[in-house]
């Protein structure tokens, strides 16, 4: 299919209609554009599917923003798909939902090592062992693990140097340890006890569909 500026054009004034009505707010021109290459593209569009890409920007409340990004993990569930697809979309759907991140993802739990599942960001490290880093500190803990300021942190494993501070949910079933979600900012101080608690929630939900 072609698609042609003067048909995103079209489409990103009817949104930006839509949003108005709705008293949303206003949407920058680039997600216009995205906005409207989704539409064409995918036949199972609806408008909350489109609005997902701004929701980050029109919370009153982290709690409220987790609680609309449990509802969109729901629809990514019952998508269908094998284990993967769901924590491929899942890690998208961090992406979009949380400002003040450079990377998101999974690291599964194979052959007593960490190593790199879907993820979204700059590459990073394929394996790491249990008690190396945030992330192989979770696994020993067997708890979320939140750092406000990576450099002062003396076992971080740089991935991404624009990385500020990091929370790491390790992913347990019974005394299993199945692997950790990871997500990096370039802010320090980013994540605080509301992230812990939705994301701790996001990983349990997950979980339940694809153990």
């Amino acid at each position: 299919m072609m698609i042609y500026d003067a048909d995103i054009i079209c489409l990103s004034a009817c949104f930006a209609k839509r949003l108005k009505r709705a008293r949303i707010g206003r949407l920058p021109s680039e997600l216009f554009y995205r906005c409207g290459i989704d539409k064409m593209l995918s036949p199972r569009f609806n408008e909350r599917r489109d609005i997902v890409k701004i929701e980050k920007n029109f919370f009153d409340s982290k709690a409220s923003m987790y609680e609309q990004l449990d509802e969109r993990l729901a629809e990514i569930i019952g998508d269908g798909g094998d284990a993967l697809s769901v924590l491929a979309n899942a890690s998208a759907l961090l992406n979009l939902f949380l400002a003040d991140i450079n990377w998101v993802g999974f690291y599964l739990m194979k052959d007593g090592l960490l190593k790199l599942g879907p993820f979204q960001g700059k590459p990073a490290v394929a394996e790491i062992r249990p008690g190396d880093g945030v992330c192989g500190t979770a696994v020993l803990a067997r708890a979320t693990q939140i750092v406000s300021d990576v450099h002062l942190c003396t076992n971080h494993i740089v991935c991404d140097p624009d990385s500020a501070s990091e929370i790491v949910v390790p992913m347990l079933r019974g005394d299993a340890v199945l692997g950790v979600l990871d997500i990096d900012s370039p802010r320090a101080g980013r994540f605080d006890e509301e992230d812990r608690t939705g994301l701790e929630r996001f990983v349990d939900r997950l979980l339940d569909a694809i153990c």
